[in-house]
């Protein structure tokens, strides 16, 4: 039951077709992975062209289907050649984690102390899309 879209995985366009092929999308994202490059200790690998292409598919997709609601994560690294993307709401959180491979995991995160968290690896777009509905409380 996924859609088109392609977010995780190997399927989708390769880094090079957005080096030669700018977005505003992948401009802005470029903007971001070369602040947090610069901001990672000289120990922790920069994150992967695998990393960097699935973070751009999770955001151009989003982004593109919820419309004008989307708002640009917080991007960050652990070190090891990943990505995290964190959106934080007032009631929820969600984290994307893209591994220096390009795979994906999704965590959802309740402020409520009576909700459970909940995590799916390897989730298909539909997962990924109805994680950020619950993000957005629709």
């Amino acid at each position: 039951m996924s859609s088109n879209i392609a977010i995780a995985g190997s399927q989708g366009f390769a880094l090079e077709h957005w080096l030669h092929h700018p977005n505003p999308t992948w401009e802005h994202l470029q903007r971001l992975l070369r602040d947090l490059s610069e901001e990672l200790d000289a120990t922790e690998a920069r994150p992967t062209d695998m990393a960097k292409n699935a973070c751009y598919r999770l955001i151009e997709a989003l982004s593109s289907h919820f419309e004008p609601s989307f708002r640009w994560p917080n991007i960050s690294s652990l070190g090891g050649g990943d990505l995290v993307c964190e959106w934080h709401y007032p009631s929820r959180n969600l984290m994307a984690l893209l591994d220096q491979n390009g795979g994906l995991r999704i965590i959802r995160l309740p402020q409520d102390p009576h909700q459970r968290c909940s995590a799916a690896i390897s989730p298909s777009d539909d997962d990924v899309m109805n994680s950020y509905r619950w993000l957005l409380g629709v």
